[in-house]
């Protein structure tokens, strides 16, 4: 494996306990407090436990003491309730009331919450709320696309492995929730349905209005595999917003060029940064509604720097604003670098304490930054500058160890700004502990590299590297491994993996996210990958998912149709929509029947997808399938096939074969006679659309040769059942063969012409012939008493016959075998 060309060759950051332990004693006090803030929010709007310890609820320590328990009898008993009542009523309505009312304000309030935070979920978060517990921005008790697991923590250094080494699982990593809402394979017919909708307006809602129309057919709160592929759409769109930003589309929608590695790695990044501030301001709106009104102040002007101040301090406690780094860091992670986090820098960067030119550096880098979600390119940040912060990184990463008060938000911020190291990873604070937060620290760096592409397809091979059991992925229906994948650019691995683990409905997922990936020009290739798979995976998702939905009563042939006729490549395309009709037989609804013309009518599914040639072409190639499977009832199928297609030729063709050697009367022979009579009797006796259209292609021939077919069928059923005589009227009547020597010339040149069909079976023909002429022999001799003259004629006219077929064997080159058995026939004639 190839290294690192880091311009800064720094050793990689220290291992996960060593950077989770930065700052350990003062933010665990503030987080204790930010606990305790967090459960207020979340109970209801009950305050937080005194500074006594005790709860505080409604006392009754304001009413009169009851006397000491005396015998009563139950009227003086009931009397006494009755009294208590009144005292209560008369003594305590304003604490009734007061409390009454604050139940149900803060009813309203929290039920107004729940709405607005599943509305911001469902529409920007993939369902993922904020932290309860203070320890993890991601709510991982929720269905979640892949956040709830911890980070890797180390990707490898400028100059080291590239290789992650994962932490060990048991070290606090939260993986998926094992209930995942049923069973991953069995596909809701309305959601099938939905699905369909979109795909016909596809031509319509091509790029991000494409994936934002699928995303809104999900609920992400039903099960771990809905959450995923809703985040996916998410990313989709954002991808496709920066491929069009980039790259304006085309006359008809179509992009007219593909993105580079760099331009997706860009738009991840703005999806990561995204996905981390709509979840970072929920938590402080979450937080604001529960009646924390002090957590915005008026430090910053900026919206993002506010909420950013707010997050420390709701989430790490007061004392992580006396310096500006998780503030700053934050502002980073949200990817606001030249506005957000300017202002932040600008404002607090005294309280940094660090030198005048490390701060300087930090300043022109955060001001040649542009917010991820506008930039076109990679960010263009002064070398010398890095070269400064990156120095000041690795003079930190030195020290640990050494009791220094490390800042772990310091350490990220000058790893984003550098690009010369990893994120730090911690369990704890929130913005270093998930994969997301992974994968941004990594995507960030690989795009400040001399060769971001060569480093983007190291990541991407580190993700594969780990597999799917890391990540959880028997749980996700595939996805939590397919996210990771899909956002390092292994596009192949990532919807071949949905496949394999999500059964029909990850097969429903990969489908539909590879066919809109595939018409927006993104190929389903992995980044580094240097043997490409050969097969379209976008055209075999396709494919596989038509072929599930033909097991689906309310889809069937017609819904599956509308995914074959998307395959790229049409030659692909229309073998596949064959291969279709030759295995269901579903050929009347979707092309119709022939009427007494051999014109099709009824089903106009295939005319709204193909012209006329196209579709005779693809119920060609369905019947030339079904006539490979050898099977008496799939060919009468192909013959529809031929004739509704108006290949009048190939069904007339398909008939011959079927009547092929009549020598051999096979079980089937006597079926396919009949089909063959009735067809023509049906199209070939009367003026129809078959023998004009035969007329017009200069194939009469063919109907020529159909009529001997039949003839040298029923000739050879005649002799199995030596019925001689009627056998050879029947031969005598194709005129095929000679009746007189003179006759021997014509009859040749009439050979030259014959279809090969009757060619194969000429011998045959002949020596039946000749044993209908022996039989006739026999029979006048044994008939003939003193042999009369017209007996002698009739002898002498038979071997007259029969030495002429014999010298006609000779001019066709009979076969020895054969021409033998015709000299001893005639030969016996005597």
């Amino acid at each position: 494996m190839t290294e690192w060309k880091d311009w800064s060759a720094l050793p990689s950051l220290g291992s996960a306990a060593t950077t989770s332990s930065v700052r350990q004693d003062r933010s665990m006090a503030s987080l204790q407090v930010a606990s305790q803030a967090l459960l207020a929010q979340s109970s209801h709007g009950v305050p937080p436990p005194s500074s006594g310890g005790h709860s505080w609820r409604f006392s009754t320590n304001n009413a009169a003491p009851k006397p000491a328990a005396t015998h009563m009898n139950a009227q003086e008993a009931v009397a006494q309730h009755q009294q208590n009542i009144l005292n209560d009523i008369m003594t305590k309505p304003d604490q009734v009331i007061q409390e009454e009312t604050d139940r149900a304000i803060n009813d309203f309030l929290q039920k107004s919450w729940e709405r607005k935070h599943k509305q911001w979920s469902e529409e920007l978060a993939g369902g993922r709320g904020a932290s309860v517990d203070g320890n993890m921005l991601m709510d991982t008790t929720n269905t979640s696309s892949y956040g709830g697991q911890q980070a890797l923590t180390q990707y490898g250094s400028a100059s080291g492995s590239h290789r992650a080494l994962l932490p060990d699982k048991s070290g606090g990593g939260v993986l998926w929730p094992r209930d995942h809402g049923g069973s991953m394979s069995q596909l809701d017919p309305q959601i099938i349905h939905t699905h369909a909708k979109v795909v016909e307006e596809l031509k319509r809602l091509m790029g991000p209005d494409a994936a934002r129309t699928f995303g809104n057919l999900i609920d992400p709160s039903s099960a771990p595999a809905n959450s995923g592929y809703f985040t996916a759409w998410k990313w989709m769109e954002l991808l496709l917003e920066h491929q069009q930003k980039i790259m304006p589309s085309s006359f008809g929608g179509a992009y007219s060029t593909k993105m580079d590695p760099v331009g997706h790695a860009i738009a991840t990044v703005c999806h990561l940064s995204c996905q981390f501030r709509i979840r970072m301001e929920q938590t402080t709106q979450s937080a604001l509604m529960a009646g924390q009104n002090d957590l915005l102040e008026d430090t910053y002007d900026h919206a993002v720097a506010k909420h950013c101040e707010a997050f420390t301090k709701l989430q790490l406690g007061a004392a992580f604003l006396e310096t500006p780094w998780a503030t700053l860091y934050y502002c980073l992670r949200c990817g606001y670098g030249d506005d957000a986090a300017l202002e932040v820098w600008q404002i607090s960067k005294l309280k940094a304490g660090i030198s005048d030119t490390v701060a300087d550096a930090i300043t022109r880098l955060l001001d040649a930054m542009t917010p991820w979600d506008k930039a076109d390119s990679v960010p263009m940040l002064p070398n010398s500058d890095r070269h400064i912060v990156g120095d000041f990184l690795q003079t930190l990463q030195a020290n640990i160890g050494e009791d220094k008060d490390q800042d772990i938000h310091q350490v990220g911020v000058l790893a984003l700004l550098s690009g010369a190291g990893d994120l730090p990873v911690s369990n704890n604070i929130p913005g270093f502990g998930t994969i997301e937060d992974y994968l941004f620290g990594m995507l960030c760096k690989c795009l400040l590299q001399r060769e971001p592409v060569e480093e983007l397809s190291k990541l991407g091979e580190s993700i594969q590297n780990y597999g799917p059991s890391y990540f959880g992925d028997a749980e996700s229906g595939g996805w939590s491994y397919t996210l990771p994948l899909l956002m390092t650019q292994q596009y192949n691995k990532a919807l071949s993996h949905l496949v394999d683990f999500g059964g029909d409905l990850g097969l429903l997922h990969a489908s539909h996210l590879g066919l809109l990936m595939s018409t927006s020009k993104i190929e389903l290739t992995d980044l580094g990958e240097t043997n490409p798979p050969v097969d379209d995976l976008a055209a075999s998702l396709l494919v596989a998912y038509a072929g599930r939905l033909l097991a689906v009563p309310s889809a069937g042939s017609v819904a599956a149709l509308e995914y074959l006729v998307l395959i790229p490549k049409r030659e692909r395309m229309m073998k596949e929509v064959a291969s279709m009709i030759a295995k269901t037989g579903d050929l009347e609804r979707l092309a119709g029947k022939p009427d007494e013309n051999g014109v099709a009518y009824g089903g106009d599914v295939l005319d709204r997808k193909f012209s006329k040639s196209e579709i005779a072409v693809v119920l060609g190639e369905a019947a030339e399938m079904l006539l490979r499977e050898n099977d008496d009832e799939k060919a009468g199928l192909a013959a529809r096939c031929y004739l509704i297609a108006g290949r009048y030729d190939s069904v007339l063709w398909m008939l011959n074969q079927k009547m092929d050697r009549p020598e051999d009367q096979t079980s089937n022979r006597q079926y396919w006679i009949e089909q063959t009579m009735a067809f023509r009797s049906y199209y070939l006796e009367k003026r129809t659309q078959v023998v004009e259209t035969l007329e017009r292609q200069g194939k009469m021939s063919l109907i020529e040769t159909n009529r001997f077919m039949i003839d040298l069928n029923i000739f050879f059923q005649e002799i199995n059942v030596q019925r001689f005589q009627e056998a050879w009227n029947i031969v005598q009547n194709t005129q095929l063969l000679p009746m007189s020597s003179n006759d021997l010339g014509a009859k040749q040149d009439k050979y030259r012409n014959l279809d090969d069909v009757i060619k194969r079976s000429f011998p045959a023909v002949l020596v039946g012939a000749m044993k209908c002429l022996h039989y006739q022999h026999q029979q006048t001799k044994a008939g003939g008493g003193a042999r009369d003259a017209v007996t002698i004629q009739r002898l002498k006219e038979l071997q007259a016959h029969a030495k002429v077929l014999l010298s006609f064997s000779g001019m066709l080159g009979v076969a020895s075998d054969q021409s033998e058995s015709l000299s001893h026939l005639e030969a016996t004639m005597i």
